[in-house]
């Protein structure tokens, strides 16, 4: 399928507001202050009244949202590099929770940089001085420079969570071109959950009722955003081809226990077949060659 570039290099409202989307399902996990920034930006009354769907339909989506977060902190735990900086960062905790780290939260949408700098003082009792915001587009690298002038002369995490699956590859290899700008200059990880083939594991033959709330979300948003690549070779040989070494690295080698694994799913056997896919989802950790 054909795409204007107008058409997918600046997000849609409905797909911005899929980040509260994001926040609400955070909140049954036990990553640090996800439940009290859910309450603070009001991201359940923002699931409610969105494009989602009903709960049902996104069960199996809290867990591997829970695991998608703790996959990245994991990566960038075991590199040793202390200084991140996150694309399209939205309303995460990743800086606050990681106080040791220069964190630059990054975004292109005015309104959740300010409300993320206002909750960031709520949630860490005054400020948080290793957090910095930078308004800056992952796709276009508008902004790149403001996000260069706040790193320190060192190594750097370039990571970001649940933001390529919206942009075909044409932009996908916009937003890795931008990490490797970062990387180029600092050295360091590019870490990334976001890429997705048809060989992965999928829901839908557990959940139908999954496969179909993802058909109507995208009518809903205005745009689709399966943009799969085929097979995993393929989707390492496409970062390959811009100048990465790439490792893929299974959640099941990342993480551990997912608390809203056992919060959403009670039954222990319905959630072991939940568990099994999750954990057998891939992140890559590249650097340059």
């Amino acid at each position: 399928m054909m795409h204007k570039t107008s058409d997918v290099e600046k997000p849609s409202k409905l797909l911005q507001d899929t980040n509260l989307d994001t926040v609400y399902f955070r909140s049954f996990s036990e990553i640090p202050n996800a439940k009290r920034l859910s309450d603070l930006v009001n991201a359940e009354e923002a699931f409610r009244n969105g494009t989602a769907g009903s709960f049902d339909s996104v069960r199996t989506m809290i867990p591997t949202i829970e695991a998608r977060y703790k996959a990245v902190d994991a990566l960038i735990k075991q590199s040793g590099v202390t200084q991140v900086v996150e694309f399209a960062a939205g309303r995460t905790t990743r800086g606050i929770n990681n106080p040791s780290w220069n964190f630059i939260h990054t975004d292109q949408d005015d309104s959740a940089l300010e409300q993320m700098r206002e909750v960031s003082g709520t949630l860490s009792k005054g400020g948080c001085a290793n957090v910095h915001f930078a308004k800056f587009d992952a796709v276009t690298g508008e902004g790149l420079a403001g996000v260069i002038s706040l790193l320190e002369n060192r190594e750097v995490a370039v990571v970001h969570e649940g933001l390529m699956m919206y942009y075909p590859h044409e932009q996908q290899a916009k937003i890795a071109l931008n990490a490797k700008r970062i990387l180029g200059r600092f050295g360091g990880i590019y870490i990334t959950p976001d890429v997705r083939t048809l060989e992965d594991p999928s829901f839908g033959r557990l959940y139908p009722q999954y496969a179909n709330r993802t058909r109507e979300q995208r009518k809903l948003i205005g745009r689709d955003y399966d943009f799969k690549f085929g097979t995993k070779e393929e989707a390492v040989a496409f970062f390959e081809g811009l100048g990465f070494r790439v490792e893929r690295k299974k959640y099941g080698e990342l993480i551990g226990r997912l608390e809203s694994l056992h919060v959403i799913f009670p039954n222990r056997r319905e959630a072991a077949r939940v568990k099994a896919v999750i954990m057998e989802l891939d992140a890559l950790r590249m650097a340059l060659k």
